[in-house]
């Protein structure tokens, strides 16, 4: 049975903990990870708000580590499909879209969905 294909989101990305559980899934065979150029560039960004000119050069380690043990994880969504994406918070339409483009059948992300209101839905 082939490992799942999981879509990492920068969220789950940031915490050095996680990550590092992630990444030790994925290289025991379990996981397969998933990630975008752009969500690598929101950990980064997000880590050099967070901690400064040497957080950002850690992460820029992690990120050339991660591309050397994991080269077929990068995926570029197509942009056709990014554009019939309806998210409640578009923002998040990237990361829907990458994970779309990796076949992924998990996307981790910390992201909690808005709730959908009361008769919106068929089976509510």
């Amino acid at each position: 049975m082939a490992e799942p294909v999981v879509f990492l989101d920068a969220c789950v990305l940031y915490p050095p903990l996680l990550r590092g559980i992630l990444l030790r899934l994925a290289g025991a065979g379990l996981i397969r990870p998933a990630w975008t150029p752009r969500v690598l560039a929101e950990w980064r960004i997000a880590a050099a708000r967070n901690g400064g000119l040497a957080v950002e050069a850690e992460v820029d380690a992690a990120v050339a580590r991660m591309a050397a043990a994991f080269p077929d994880a990068a995926v570029s969504p197509n942009p056709a499909v990014k554009q019939t994406l309806n998210l409640p918070d578009p923002v998040d339409t990237h990361v829907l879209a990458g994970a779309l483009a990796a076949g992924a059948e998990v996307l981790l992300t910390f992201n909690v969905p808005r709730a959908i209101p009361t008769g919106s839905c068929g089976s509510c």
